[in-house]
């Protein structure tokens, strides 16, 4: 498609947003021709001049030597403006790019303008919400025109949930190398630092809101045919796990991000076509005692409580978390944080009556919601930007509203590693 920009990143101005532009500034070719957007010029103006200040005191010879040029040309990359509010200005930059970087949220509050917009003009996008209930309407709404407009439409290209997403697809990938369906997944975090933002606080009070509903319309992410023989599995065994896991040495309790990335993984299974089996899928939390995991445990029923009903939600939203816009991770906890997911699968039981298993691991480096993101959102576009006709989302599926795994396969593993910032291997256990 003939368009001006090949990237167009909304929510520029955001705590987010602001660091996909950094990342993409940093790291892009220089051949990449993008645009910024946002409600005011003014604000997204202000946001890109803070982009280039802390980058030219990161790199100072990169800036005097390379002057407007520097930095893939964030001094003079243009500036849009776009209201959520107003359709018709976010149709009119949409028109003008072949891939749209969403960062603005509560998606279910702002981001159905920008999904809408992409299907119905034909644009590429990729997203960093993980609101399982939102992704749930969008696919019913704009999957079909996606599909016609041969738009690829990528919620969740962010932490939510491109490592549980993808590195799934790699144990189950594994297994189908011996002609092995997979039988059952398990992941979990057995290692983390991370900082939280206003709007990631935000946005995940309103998931929790819709916890219940989403837990019960997780197979309404299949939208097609049945499942193989067997299916019926809920995505993920319990919400409050507690368990001693004797191949991690490690408790296991509940993961604030177990339900999110359980509905993705089931919806890539049906994009997938089943082929690597009717699987069940587990993600829990490492902990080091009996009582860090105990105590998770009721820290997240009672959190979720909290924010499941109106009046309390409401409270906490206006007077003690931060609001959107604040964040809560220096500049130095953003490079340094880091998570690690380890995992394993086992396969179906084969022809000589044995069961295979693989093992694996996927570590980040940066923190998980403020550089892993911004890394995995950005590689995500550029992939639609540089690769898009060897992308299984397009030579497969031709478009549509897709899952990580399902649009980006392989391609976004690769690009992934090749950013140094990730270890993944997957092999037999």
């Amino acid at each position: 498609m003939a368009r001006k920009y090949d990237i167009v990143v909304f929510g520029a101005t955001g705590y987010t947003g602001a660091y996909v532009v950094e990342y993409l500034a940093e790291s892009a070719p220089a051949t990449l021709k993008w645009a910024i957007a946002g409600r005011s010029f003014s604000k997204v103006q202000d946001a890109r001049a803070q982009v280039l200040a802390r980058l030219a005191k990161r790199y100072p010879d990169r800036a005097s030597q390379e002057g407007a040029a520097a930095f893939s040309g964030v001094a003079n990359v243009d500036v849009l403006v776009a209201d959520s509010k107003d359709q018709e200005s976010v149709d009119k930059v949409v028109g003008q790019t072949r891939v749209v970087i969403a960062c603005a949220g509560p998606f279910q509050l702002v981001g159905t303008p920008v999904i809408s917009a992409c299907a119905r003009l034909g644009t590429d996008y990729v997203d960093i919400t993980g609101e399982s209930k939102w992704i749930l309407q969008m696919t019913g709404e704009w999957d079909k025109v996606a599909k016609e407009k041969g738009a690829v439409i990528v919620p969740s290209c962010g932490f939510d949930s491109v490592p549980s997403d993808l590195f799934t697809h790699l144990l189950a990938l594994h297994l189908l190398s011996y002609s092995l369906l997979t039988a059952s997944v398990r992941v979990s975090c057995t290692d983390f630092a991370a900082g939280a933002s206003g709007g990631t606080i935000t946005s995940a009070a309103h998931e929790f809101a819709n916890a219940g509903k989403v837990a019960k319309d997780a197979f309404k992410m299949e939208k097609g045919p049945k499942p193989p023989k067997g299916a019926g599995k809920l995505p993920s065994t319990s919400l409050f796990p507690l368990f001693w896991d004797g191949v991690l040495k490690m408790w296991q309790g509940s993961w604030v991000m177990s339900r999110v990335n359980a509905n993705c993984i089931r919806r890539s299974q049906w994009l997938q076509g089943w082929r690597y089996g009717n699987f069940l899928y587990t993600e829990t939390r490492g902990y080091p005692s009996l009582f860090s995991a105990a105590y998770a445990n009721v820290l997240f029923f009672t959190m979720g409580l909290l924010l499941a009903f109106a009046p309390t939600r409401n409270f906490l939203l206006k007077y003690v978390l931060p609001k959107q816009g604040e964040g809560t991770v220096s500049e130095e906890d953003r490079r340094r944080n880091y998570f690690k997911y380890e995992g394993w699968a086992v396969s179906e039981v084969g022809e000589d009556g044995k069961q295979k298993k693989a093992k694996g691991v996927w570590e980040g480096k940066g923190d998980p919601g403020y550089w892993q993101t911004c890394i995995m959102v950005s590689q995500s576009a550029l992939a639609l930007v540089y690769d898009r006709d060897s992308l299984p989302g397009v030579k497969e599926l031709h478009g549509g509203v897709l899952t990580p795994a399902s649009a980006f396969g392989t391609v976004l593993v690769d690009r992934l590693k090749a950013t140094g910032t990730v270890k993944i291997e997957v092999g037999d256990a």
